[in-house]
């Protein structure tokens, strides 16, 4: 565990839970940071920390209303998404069909940033992990790893930031196939940045 990273979230979160979402887009990529600073990913799982600092990032930026930042921010998550992917398929492919399967969560990563930084590619990127998902004998949601648990995380974020109750249910986490997942994750998250935008809050904490 990186506690100097995870102070930085905490910090964040206190900014964000105030309204302060500039410092708090500051604070979680001091966190993004902290984790590189001490490891350089090289899958998908090593992503997922400083990948979903830089989410949150992006996001509280985006409610701040400094889109560059925001932008900057996506950028910099999908730079790194496409640098662990390169590790990832250097290397000779696993011989289970889940583990090669984890390397579509980072295009899931890639499309998430596309979305809230509205760039271009989004589609693209999540047609990519179902195509992976396809061919990897698409597993459910109970097997996932930290990778799936970060993404699923992150929508349960927004969902509560939008209504309290608001978590996914138990079959997001423990029934669908994966490819229900990220068709779910694409249609549902423009809506709920919209929401978030509308109210101008995000005031749920992720205990």
């Amino acid at each position: 565990m990186n506690e100097q990273a995870s102070q930085y979230e905490e910090t964040a979160d206190d900014h964000r839970l105030r309204g302060e979402f500039v410092e708090a887009g500051d604070t979680y990529t001091t966190a993004a940071y902290a984790y590189l600073a001490t490891h350089l990913p090289k899958t998908a799982k090593g992503f997922c920390d400083p990948g979903f600092c830089l989410l949150e990032a992006a996001v509280c930026y985006r409610l701040g209303g400094q889109m560059n930042r925001c932008v900057n921010r996506c950028e910099q998550g999908i730079l790194l998404a496409e640098d662990v992917l390169d590790r990832v398929d250097a290397r000779e492919p696993p011989k289970c069909a889940f583990d090669r399967a984890r390397r579509a969560a980072l295009y899931e990563f890639i499309g998430n940033f596309r979305i809230i930084g509205g760039l271009d590619g989004a589609a693209e990127a999540y047609d990519e992990a179902i195509n992976i998902y396809e061919t990897e004998d698409n597993p459910i949601t109970a097997y996932i790893e930290q990778e799936h648990m970060s993404l699923l995380g992150f929508l349960e974020l927004l969902s509560k930031g939008v209504d309290a109750d608001g978590e996914l249910g138990a079959k997001w986490w423990n029934e669908a196939r994966l490819t229900e997942w990220v068709s779910y994750e694409r249609n549902r998250l423009p809506i709920l940045l919209s929401e978030l935008d509308k109210q101008g809050e995000w005031r749920w904490k992720d205990d």
